[in-house]
């Protein structure tokens, strides 16, 4: 699955609308930056769950992302499945690399997974720093 669409919370537009979804669609060192005390929305697709899968088994998102330095430990938010399952995934200081999230998948439906969507939140209001995106997409796989 890949990113197709976003919202971004500080200029209220989508990614596509403002031209920056090309901005975290491959790894290439372009990156989309989410600044503290804001959110950005991912919208993932490509992958259309058949009507007739009775379950999800597996969800995992690949994220290759940095923060600046001095991000502050448990300030970086990920969220899916209606921002109901959640992780403080380790952060990555100044260089990209990639990180999984492998979703609890228990809450997660057929429905869930083809209207996808992945969040950024930057809760690192006390030193405003940045983490930055350059790339996401995740794995998914079902039962019939």
């Amino acid at each position: 699955m890949v990113v197709v669409d976003g919202f971004d919370e500080e200029s209220g537009e989508g990614l596509v609308a403002s031209g920056k979804i090309s901005l975290v669609t491959s790894s290439d060192d372009s990156r989309f930056e989410t600044k503290a005390g804001y959110y950005t929305d991912y919208y993932l697709t490509n992958t259309i769950v058949p009507v007739g899968a009775t379950s999800i088994t597996s969800l995992i998102f690949y994220v290759e992302h940095n923060e600046e330095s001095s991000f502050g430990v448990g300030n970086l938010v990920w969220l899916t499945d209606s921002n109901t399952v959640s992780t403080t995934p380790t952060l990555i200081i100044d260089n990209d690399g990639t990180t999984s999230w492998d979703v609890p998948v228990g809450s997660i439906t057929p429905a869930d997974v083809n209207s996808l969507v992945f969040r950024v939140q930057n809760n690192d209001v006390a030193n405003g720093k940045l983490t930055k995106v350059d790339y996401i997409y995740a794995d998914v796989d079902w039962l019939e």
